[in-house]
This record gives C-alpha cells, structure tokens and sequence, in this order.
C-alpha cells in the first residue's frame, strides 16, 4: 500500500508538471482563436452568391 501511495505522488506530481508546460505555452501562445467554421457567437456563418442573396 505504501508503495501505491508513492507511485500516486509521483504520477501527480507529473500531471501537475504537464499541466503547468500546457498553461505556460498557452500563455505564449495568447488568447485562443475563433473557431474557423463558426463565429464567436457560435453559429454558422451565412453565405452569400455575388447578388448578395443568401444561397440556399
């Protein structure tokens, strides 16, 4: 049993390490992009023929 503790302490441990790698390159990376089908609103854009009608 005291050996599963350890091994959970360093399995832990080195999420937590992962975890601050991802949050750190993130951070570089700046804010997230939006999405490139959907809008920030969520929706799908709308697409339009060159009369500027909406296509079916």
């Amino acid at each position: 049993m005291m050996i599963q503790n350890r091994e959970l302490e360093q399995l832990q441990a080195k999420i937590r390490e992962a975890e601050e790698r991802l949050k750190s390159r993130q951070s570089i990376a700046g804010p997230p992009r939006e999405n490139r089908f959907y809008g920030s609103s969520g929706e799908m854009p709308s697409y339009h023929s060159r009369s500027g009608h909406a296509c079916p």
